[in-house]
């Protein structure tokens, strides 16, 4: 039986010069990727993170840095596990507690709330291009586990304390499989990364998306506030695919000019709710 896909440095690699993840000010090809990617697997390996181990993702800008981050972990066999930037120290250090996360990656944006938590006995800064910036601390050995979770996501805990929901390897190729042939997903497109990684939309944004080799358009958090600047970005970055709430849908069509239109491009959005 076949193990099922799962992303991986070589995978990344065997795309070569093809754009992996574009912004509206930087463009990054997949072997590029690749390379940032295997340099934060070597330093989680190095530290002594195993695979099947949770490892905490903060970051205070999305940019190229998160994916990097989401492809470094998820290449090592790590099991992701997204923090919300906009949570009290408190909470997410229950979430870090709770799910055994002796790693976490950040940005220098969510630094103050990284030294903040307690609970990670190997913090890894990443700068915005996705290098290491910094290091500390070195966890004691952890036991071998069998690695079938990708990434563990939280409900709000709005009613108590946040539930963990973990998505499975399995689940996530049977998924991306099926949205990619619903979509037509190819490696010519570009897909819009809208949603956060503390939610299931994005999973679809960024494995679906480098499965087949297509595009990552990434947009900052500053440029989804207003409908203007929505607007000014899915000009710019020109995707194919849009997957998001009805919400962003309803900013963007209000964002558009009364003499211009959406691009011709797009040909799908997905709405999510």
């Amino acid at each position: 039986m076949s193990a099922g896909w799962r992303l991986s440095v070589s995978q990344l690699r065997s795309r070569g010069d093809a754009p992996a993840l574009r912004s509206v000010d930087a463009t990054l090809t997949y072997g590029e990727l690749a390379d940032r990617t295997a340099e934060v697997v070597s330093a989680l390996r190095t530290a002594g993170i195993a695979a099947g181990e949770p490892v905490g993702l903060l970051f205070g800008h999305r940019g190229h840095v998160e994916p990097i981050a989401l492809a470094a972990t998820l290449c090592a066999g790590a099991v992701a596990v997204p923090l919300d930037h906009h949570s009290p120290a408190t909470r997410l250090s229950a979430i870090l507690r709770a799910r055994g996360c002796r790693a976490l990656l950040h940005d220098g944006a969510a630094g103050p709330l990284a030294e903040a938590l307690v609970g990670p006995e190997l913090r890894i800064r990443m700068d915005p291009c996705g290098g290491i910036d910094g290091c500390t601390g070195r966890p004691s050995l952890s036991p071998v586990r069998t690695p079938t979770s990708a990434c563990i996501l939280h409900t709000s805990g709005t009613t108590g304390v946040p539930k963990a929901v973990s998505i499975e390897w399995a689940g996530l190729d049977a998924f991306t499989e099926w949205m990619v042939s619903l979509t037509a997903l190819s490696a010519g497109d570009r897909v819009l990364r809208v949603s956060e990684l503390i939610f299931d939309l994005a999973w679809f944004d960024h494995l679906a998306t480098w499965r087949v080799g297509a595009t990552l358009a990434t947009i900052e958090r500053r440029e989804l506030v207003s409908a203007r600047t929505i607007f000014a970005q899915v000009a710019a970055l020109r995707p194919q695919v849009i997957y998001a709430v009805p919400s962003f849908f309803m900013k963007l069509v209000a964002g558009l000019p009364a003499d211009r239109s959406l691009h011709p491009e797009l040909r799908v959005c997905l709405l999510y709710t």
